[in-house]
C-alpha cells in the first residue's frame, strides 16, 4: 500500500483492477486488512512454536530492511 502498488498489474483472471482496489480500500478503512495481518502473525507464531502473546515488533520491515538501509 505505502510503496504504490502496481494495481494496473494484477494477475490475468481478476476482475478490473479499480474494483480489487476499491474493495482494498474498503477493507481497509475497517480494519479488516490488520486483522488479516495479525491472524497470520498468530499463525506463524504457532507454527513456530511460540507464545501466542509474544511481542509482534513492526510488521511492516524486517530487520535491517529499513528505508535507506542495505542488506549486507
Amino acid at each position: 500500500m505505502r510503496t504504490g502498488y502496481a494495481w494496473r498489474y494484477l494477475p490475468v483472471g481478476f476482475p478490473p483492477w479499480q474494483t480489487v482496489y476499491s474493495h482494498f480500500q474498503r477493507w481497509n478503512r475497517r480494519g479488516v486488512t490488520e486483522r488479516i495481518l495479525t491472524e497470520l502473525r498468530e499463525q506463524v507464531r504457532l507454527a513456530h512454536d511460540r507464545h501466542s502473546a509474544a511481542p509482534a515488533g513492526d510488521h511492516r520491515f524486517p530487520v535491517g530492511a529499513g528505508r535507506g538501509h542495505r542488506a549486507s
